[in-house]
């Protein structure tokens, strides 16, 4: 079994700064929010982000405020965990490890993820892989999350 030595928030945030300089990166009560805007290509539009980790749980990814639009009134956005929430990865053990840094894996995957995101709104094709979201019996079931506030 592997061992790791985890990184807290504030080194997370550390890097996180870093490489991101124009993030802005608080703690309270164990939970580091990083704030920042991401733009995935010169032509594409440019994002405002919220990344949530706390050590020992998988960091969780918004792109709030309606930015992300279905490509019609009421569809569905492929890869996505709810209308603000993108999913980065199929949840397995070697996925995200509290040692991975937030900066390295989390950021340039969500950057991806818009990439594939805007490629859709102009094709209606989704060309980022992954497997299909929440069939359970035919439903489509999706788990409710929090919008965290810009």
């Amino acid at each position: 079994m592997r061992r790791t030595n985890p990184l807290g928030v504030r080194d997370q945030a550390a890097w996180l700064r870093t490489r991101y300089p124009g993030f802005t990166c608080t703690v309270e009560n164990g939970l580091l929010t990083a704030r920042g805007q991401l733009q995935p290509s010169p032509i594409a539009a440019v994002y405002d982000v919220v990344v949530e980790y706390r050590v020992g749980k998988w960091p969780k990814v918004f792109v709030p405020c309606n930015q992300l639009q279905p490509l019609e009134a009421g569809g569905k956005i492929p890869h996505t965990f709810g209308p603000t929430e993108p999913c980065l990865f199929y949840p397995s053990d070697e996925s995200w490890r509290s040692d991975m840094r937030l900066a390295d894996i989390i950021l340039p995957k969500l950057s991806l993820w818009l990439e594939f995101y805007e490629m859709w709104r102009a094709t209606g094709e989704w060309y980022g892989g992954g497997i299909p979201h929440g069939s359970v019996g035919g439903r489509i079931e999706e788990p409710v999350r929090n919008e965290p506030s810009l």
